[in-house]
Protein backbone atom coordinates (compact mmCIF):
# COMPACT_ATOMS: atom_id res chain seq x y z
CA UNK A 1 0.00 0.00 0.00
CA UNK A 2 1.34 3.42 -0.96
CA UNK A 3 1.36 5.98 1.85
CA UNK A 4 0.24 9.56 1.19
CA UNK A 5 1.63 12.24 3.48
CA UNK A 6 0.17 15.63 4.30
CA UNK A 7 2.94 18.03 5.32
CA UNK A 8 2.62 19.80 8.71
CA UNK A 9 2.44 23.19 6.97
CA UNK A 10 -0.27 22.03 4.59
CA UNK A 11 -2.15 20.37 7.43
CA UNK A 12 -2.07 23.57 9.47
CA UNK A 13 -3.41 25.66 6.58
CA UNK A 14 -6.14 23.17 5.78
CA UNK A 15 -7.28 22.71 9.38
CA UNK A 16 -7.42 26.48 9.90
CA UNK A 17 -9.53 26.91 6.78
CA UNK A 18 -11.79 23.97 7.58
CA UNK A 19 -12.44 25.44 11.02
CA UNK A 20 -13.73 28.55 9.29
CA UNK A 21 -15.82 26.47 6.88
CA UNK A 22 -17.65 24.62 9.64
CA UNK A 23 -18.25 27.28 12.28
CA UNK A 24 -21.99 27.59 12.88
CA UNK A 25 -23.49 30.78 14.29
CA UNK A 26 -26.53 30.51 16.56
CA UNK A 27 -29.51 32.72 15.81
CA UNK A 28 -32.93 32.90 17.47
CA UNK A 29 -36.37 33.99 16.32
CA UNK A 30 -39.52 32.91 14.55
CA UNK A 31 -39.11 30.40 11.72
CA UNK A 32 -40.18 30.48 8.12
CA UNK A 33 -39.12 28.32 5.19
CA UNK A 34 -37.77 30.87 2.74
CA UNK A 35 -37.96 34.39 1.44
CA UNK A 36 -40.84 35.17 -0.91
CA UNK A 37 -38.58 37.43 -2.99
CA UNK A 38 -38.62 36.64 -6.72
CA UNK A 39 -35.11 36.49 -8.16
CA UNK A 40 -34.26 37.45 -11.74
CA UNK A 41 -31.54 34.87 -12.31
CA UNK A 42 -30.54 36.14 -15.77
CA UNK A 43 -29.85 39.61 -14.41
CA UNK A 44 -28.28 38.21 -11.26
CA UNK A 45 -25.58 36.18 -12.99
CA UNK A 46 -24.90 38.89 -15.54
CA UNK A 47 -23.50 40.83 -12.58
CA UNK A 48 -19.91 40.17 -11.47
CA UNK A 49 -20.91 40.46 -7.82
CA UNK A 50 -22.61 37.05 -8.04
CA UNK A 51 -19.36 35.40 -9.12
CA UNK A 52 -16.17 34.79 -7.23
CA UNK A 53 -13.44 36.85 -8.88
CA UNK A 54 -10.62 34.40 -9.50
CA UNK A 55 -7.01 35.38 -8.84
CA UNK A 56 -5.92 34.24 -12.30
CA UNK A 57 -7.36 35.52 -15.57
CA UNK A 58 -9.08 33.02 -17.84
CA UNK A 59 -6.68 31.18 -20.14
CA UNK A 60 -8.55 29.79 -23.15
CA UNK A 61 -6.00 26.97 -23.46
CA UNK A 62 -6.92 25.63 -20.01
CA UNK A 63 -9.75 23.42 -18.77
CA UNK A 64 -12.34 25.07 -16.49
CA UNK A 65 -13.42 24.09 -12.98
CA UNK A 66 -16.98 25.03 -11.95
CA UNK A 67 -17.10 24.79 -8.14
CA UNK A 68 -20.07 24.78 -5.74
CA UNK A 69 -19.49 25.64 -2.08
CA UNK A 70 -20.52 23.69 1.00
CA UNK A 71 -23.06 24.98 3.55
CA UNK A 72 -21.54 28.17 4.90
CA UNK A 73 -24.66 29.66 6.54
CA UNK A 74 -26.10 28.40 9.84
CA UNK A 75 -29.24 30.54 9.71
CA UNK A 76 -30.39 33.66 7.90
CA UNK A 77 -32.55 36.27 9.58
CA UNK A 78 -34.97 38.83 8.19
CA UNK A 79 -36.00 40.89 11.18
CA UNK A 80 -37.26 38.33 13.71
CA UNK A 81 -38.06 35.75 11.02
CA UNK A 82 -35.62 32.95 10.26
CA UNK A 83 -35.17 32.05 6.60
CA UNK A 84 -33.78 28.72 5.46
CA UNK A 85 -31.97 30.07 2.43
CA UNK A 86 -29.01 32.43 2.77
CA UNK A 87 -29.72 36.05 1.85
CA UNK A 88 -26.14 36.79 0.72
CA UNK A 89 -25.51 39.48 3.29
CA UNK A 90 -21.94 40.68 3.75
CA UNK A 91 -21.67 38.47 6.84
CA UNK A 92 -22.77 35.41 4.85
CA UNK A 93 -20.62 36.21 1.84
CA UNK A 94 -17.34 36.30 3.79
CA UNK A 95 -17.11 32.56 4.55
CA UNK A 96 -18.39 31.74 1.07
CA UNK A 97 -15.55 33.78 -0.40
CA UNK A 98 -13.06 32.10 1.96
CA UNK A 99 -14.06 28.63 0.77
CA UNK A 100 -13.94 29.65 -2.89
CA UNK A 101 -10.52 31.21 -2.47
CA UNK A 102 -9.23 28.16 -0.63
CA UNK A 103 -10.50 25.80 -3.31
CA UNK A 104 -9.04 27.89 -6.11
CA UNK A 105 -5.66 27.61 -4.38
CA UNK A 106 -5.89 23.92 -3.45
CA UNK A 107 -7.99 22.23 -6.14
CA UNK A 108 -7.89 24.33 -9.31
CA UNK A 109 -4.20 23.98 -10.08
CA UNK A 110 -3.71 24.76 -13.80
CA UNK A 111 -7.47 25.21 -14.37
CA UNK A 112 -9.68 28.26 -14.85
CA UNK A 113 -11.81 28.65 -11.71
CA UNK A 114 -15.49 29.65 -11.66
CA UNK A 115 -17.72 29.69 -8.58
CA UNK A 116 -21.17 31.33 -8.24
CA UNK A 117 -22.64 32.86 -5.11
CA UNK A 118 -26.12 31.47 -4.55
CA UNK A 119 -28.84 31.50 -1.87
CA UNK A 120 -27.79 28.16 -0.42
CA UNK A 121 -29.91 26.30 2.11
CA UNK A 122 -28.79 26.86 5.69
CA UNK A 123 -27.57 24.38 8.29
CA UNK A 124 -30.79 24.94 10.23
CA UNK A 125 -32.82 23.94 7.17
CA UNK A 126 -31.51 20.39 7.58
CA UNK A 127 -33.35 20.07 10.91
CA UNK A 128 -36.71 21.25 9.59
CA UNK A 129 -39.66 19.10 8.43
CA UNK A 130 -39.02 17.43 5.08
CA UNK A 131 -41.20 19.82 3.09
CA UNK A 132 -39.39 22.87 4.51
CA UNK A 133 -35.95 21.45 3.83
CA UNK A 134 -36.97 20.32 0.34
CA UNK A 135 -38.25 23.80 -0.54
CA UNK A 136 -34.99 25.38 0.62
CA UNK A 137 -32.97 22.80 -1.31
CA UNK A 138 -34.96 23.24 -4.52
CA UNK A 139 -34.57 27.02 -4.35
CA UNK A 140 -30.78 26.61 -4.16
CA UNK A 141 -30.80 23.95 -6.89
CA UNK A 142 -32.78 26.08 -9.35
CA UNK A 143 -30.46 29.01 -8.77
CA UNK A 144 -27.38 26.85 -9.35
CA UNK A 145 -28.93 25.60 -12.59
CA UNK A 146 -29.31 29.23 -13.69
CA UNK A 147 -25.71 30.00 -12.74
CA UNK A 148 -24.44 27.01 -14.70
CA UNK A 149 -26.56 27.90 -17.73
CA UNK A 150 -25.19 31.46 -17.65
CA UNK A 151 -21.64 30.12 -17.31
CA UNK A 152 -22.14 27.83 -20.28
CA UNK A 153 -23.61 30.54 -22.51
CA UNK A 154 -21.38 33.47 -21.56
CA UNK A 155 -18.22 32.32 -19.77
CA UNK A 156 -17.20 28.81 -20.85
CA UNK A 157 -16.42 29.51 -24.49
CA UNK A 158 -16.74 25.87 -25.54
CA UNK A 159 -13.88 24.64 -23.35
CA UNK A 160 -13.73 21.33 -21.55
CA UNK A 161 -14.66 21.65 -17.90
CA UNK A 162 -14.93 19.82 -14.58
CA UNK A 163 -17.52 20.10 -11.82
CA UNK A 164 -16.74 19.89 -8.12
CA UNK A 165 -18.61 20.48 -4.90
CA UNK A 166 -18.29 19.64 -1.25
CA UNK A 167 -21.24 18.65 0.98
CA UNK A 168 -24.22 20.80 -0.14
CA UNK A 169 -22.15 21.63 -3.19
CA UNK A 170 -21.76 17.91 -3.92
CA UNK A 171 -25.52 17.38 -3.78
CA UNK A 172 -25.97 20.19 -6.30
CA UNK A 173 -23.15 18.89 -8.48
CA UNK A 174 -25.04 15.61 -8.85
CA UNK A 175 -28.13 17.54 -9.92
CA UNK A 176 -26.05 19.51 -12.43
CA UNK A 177 -24.88 16.28 -14.03
CA UNK A 178 -28.51 15.44 -14.77
CA UNK A 179 -29.34 19.00 -15.82
CA UNK A 180 -26.64 19.52 -18.45
CA UNK A 181 -27.15 18.82 -22.13
CA UNK A 182 -25.53 15.89 -23.93
CA UNK A 183 -23.23 18.31 -25.76
CA UNK A 184 -22.11 19.84 -22.49
CA UNK A 185 -21.62 16.41 -20.99
CA UNK A 186 -19.39 15.42 -23.92
CA UNK A 187 -16.89 18.06 -22.71
CA UNK A 188 -16.98 17.03 -19.04
CA UNK A 189 -13.66 16.03 -17.49
CA UNK A 190 -15.31 14.72 -14.34
CA UNK A 191 -17.73 15.56 -11.54
CA UNK A 192 -16.21 15.48 -8.05
CA UNK A 193 -18.95 15.01 -5.45
CA UNK A 194 -16.99 15.23 -2.21
CA UNK A 195 -18.92 13.94 0.80
CA UNK A 196 -22.08 12.80 -0.99
CA UNK A 197 -23.44 9.54 -2.35
CA UNK A 198 -24.63 8.26 -5.71
CA UNK A 199 -27.74 6.04 -5.51
CA UNK A 200 -29.01 3.33 -7.87
CA UNK A 201 -31.68 5.78 -9.00
CA UNK A 202 -28.98 8.31 -9.87
CA UNK A 203 -27.11 5.69 -11.90
CA UNK A 204 -30.12 5.34 -14.20
CA UNK A 205 -29.22 8.77 -15.64
CA UNK A 206 -26.80 8.40 -18.59
CA UNK A 207 -24.71 11.33 -17.36
CA UNK A 208 -24.02 9.67 -13.99
CA UNK A 209 -21.22 7.19 -14.65
CA UNK A 210 -19.29 6.23 -11.51
CA UNK A 211 -15.51 6.45 -11.64
CA UNK A 212 -13.73 3.09 -11.61
CA UNK A 213 -10.15 4.28 -11.85
CA UNK A 214 -7.95 7.40 -11.89
CA UNK A 215 -8.05 7.96 -15.64
CA UNK A 216 -11.42 7.93 -17.37
CA UNK A 217 -13.15 11.22 -18.10
CA UNK A 218 -16.85 12.09 -17.97
CA UNK A 219 -17.21 10.17 -14.71
CA UNK A 220 -18.59 10.93 -11.24
CA UNK A 221 -16.31 10.71 -8.19
CA UNK A 222 -18.24 10.05 -4.98
CA UNK A 223 -17.39 8.97 -1.42
CA UNK A 224 -18.22 9.45 2.28
CA UNK A 225 -15.90 8.64 5.19
CA UNK A 226 -16.84 6.91 8.46
CA UNK A 227 -15.07 5.03 11.24
CA UNK A 228 -17.86 2.47 11.79
CA UNK A 229 -21.16 1.23 10.36
CA UNK A 230 -23.04 3.13 13.05
CA UNK A 231 -21.46 6.41 11.91
CA UNK A 232 -23.18 6.56 8.50
CA UNK A 233 -25.08 9.87 8.14
CA UNK A 234 -28.27 9.21 6.14
CA UNK A 235 -28.41 12.76 4.75
CA UNK A 236 -25.26 12.24 2.70
CA UNK A 237 -24.85 8.43 2.50
CA UNK A 238 -28.26 6.76 2.47
CA UNK A 239 -28.80 4.62 -0.61
CA UNK A 240 -25.16 4.74 -1.76
CA UNK A 241 -24.55 2.34 -4.64
CA UNK A 242 -20.93 3.17 -5.47
CA UNK A 243 -17.81 4.64 -3.89
CA UNK A 244 -14.19 5.23 -4.87
CA UNK A 245 -11.12 5.64 -2.69
CA UNK A 246 -9.46 8.94 -3.68
CA UNK A 247 -6.12 7.81 -2.26
CA UNK A 248 -5.62 4.83 -4.58
CA UNK A 249 -8.59 5.19 -6.98
CA UNK A 250 -9.87 1.71 -6.24
CA UNK A 251 -13.51 0.67 -5.86
CA UNK A 252 -12.73 -2.61 -4.09
CA UNK A 253 -11.54 -3.13 -0.52
CA UNK A 254 -7.83 -2.51 -1.27
CA UNK A 255 -6.67 -0.14 1.50
CA UNK A 256 -4.51 2.96 1.21
CA UNK A 257 -2.61 4.77 3.93
CA UNK A 258 -2.46 8.44 4.85
CA UNK A 259 -0.16 10.06 7.41
CA UNK A 260 -2.29 12.38 9.57
CA UNK A 261 -1.07 14.07 12.76
CA UNK A 262 1.98 11.76 12.66
CA UNK A 263 -0.31 8.72 12.79
CA UNK A 264 -0.96 6.27 9.98
CA UNK A 265 -4.60 6.30 8.86
CA UNK A 266 -5.95 3.43 6.77
CA UNK A 267 -8.73 4.07 4.25
CA UNK A 268 -10.64 1.39 2.32
CA UNK A 269 -13.96 1.08 0.50
CA UNK A 270 -16.70 -0.83 2.32
CA UNK A 271 -18.49 -2.59 -0.55
CA UNK A 272 -21.57 -3.33 1.57
CA UNK A 273 -22.37 0.24 2.63
CA UNK A 274 -20.39 1.91 -0.19
CA UNK A 275 -18.57 4.29 2.11
CA UNK A 276 -14.91 4.74 3.03
CA UNK A 277 -13.95 3.01 6.29
CA UNK A 278 -11.22 4.96 8.05
CA UNK A 279 -9.08 3.48 10.82
CA UNK A 280 -6.59 5.33 12.98
CA UNK A 281 -8.32 8.66 13.70
CA UNK A 282 -10.04 10.04 16.78
CA UNK A 283 -13.74 10.27 15.77
CA UNK A 284 -14.37 12.98 18.34
CA UNK A 285 -12.12 15.36 16.42
CA UNK A 286 -14.64 15.46 13.58
CA UNK A 287 -17.92 15.18 15.51
CA UNK A 288 -20.72 17.35 14.10
CA UNK A 289 -22.89 17.28 17.20
CA UNK A 290 -26.57 17.64 16.46
CA UNK A 291 -26.16 16.69 12.81
CA UNK A 292 -24.11 13.55 12.16
CA UNK A 293 -23.40 10.49 14.35
CA UNK A 294 -20.15 10.15 16.28
CA UNK A 295 -17.60 8.54 13.99
CA UNK A 296 -18.87 10.22 10.85
CA UNK A 297 -15.98 12.00 9.11
CA UNK A 298 -17.92 14.33 6.83
CA UNK A 299 -15.75 17.22 7.99
CA UNK A 300 -12.67 15.32 6.78
CA UNK A 301 -14.04 14.38 3.37
CA UNK A 302 -12.37 17.39 1.82
CA UNK A 303 -9.02 17.91 3.52
CA UNK A 304 -8.04 14.26 4.07
CA UNK A 305 -7.90 13.73 0.32
CA UNK A 306 -7.40 17.22 -1.09
CA UNK A 307 -3.88 16.72 -2.41
CA UNK A 308 -4.85 13.55 -4.26
CA UNK A 309 -8.00 15.19 -5.62
CA UNK A 310 -5.98 18.08 -7.01
CA UNK A 311 -3.51 15.69 -8.67
CA UNK A 312 -6.31 13.59 -10.13
CA UNK A 313 -8.31 16.51 -11.46
CA UNK A 314 -5.24 17.84 -13.25
CA UNK A 315 -4.50 14.34 -14.57
CA UNK A 316 -8.00 13.78 -15.96
CA UNK A 317 -8.01 17.25 -17.47
CA UNK A 318 -4.71 17.11 -19.32
CA UNK A 319 -3.75 13.47 -19.82
CA UNK A 320 -3.19 12.22 -23.36
CA UNK A 321 -5.76 9.76 -24.70
CA UNK A 322 -7.69 9.88 -21.44
CA UNK A 323 -11.13 9.24 -22.86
Amino acid sequence: MKKYIMSPAALSRVRKTMFILFVCFVAAGCRNSRSSETIDYAAQYASEKFWYQAKEAVDTAKVDLFYLISTETSSSMQGRKELFNAQLTDEELRPMYDEMSFMEDHLADSLNFFAPYYHQFTMNAIKQPAEVYQAAYEAARDEVFAAFDYYMEHLNGGRRFALAGFSQGAMLTLDLLKHMTDEQYSRLVGAYMLGYRISREDLANPHVRPAKDADETGVAISYNSVTADTAVWPLVSEGAATCINPLNWRTDTTPARLLYNNDTVTVAVDTNLWVLKVKGVNPGEFYMKGYAPMGNLHRADLFFYLGRLQENLKHRAYQVNGK
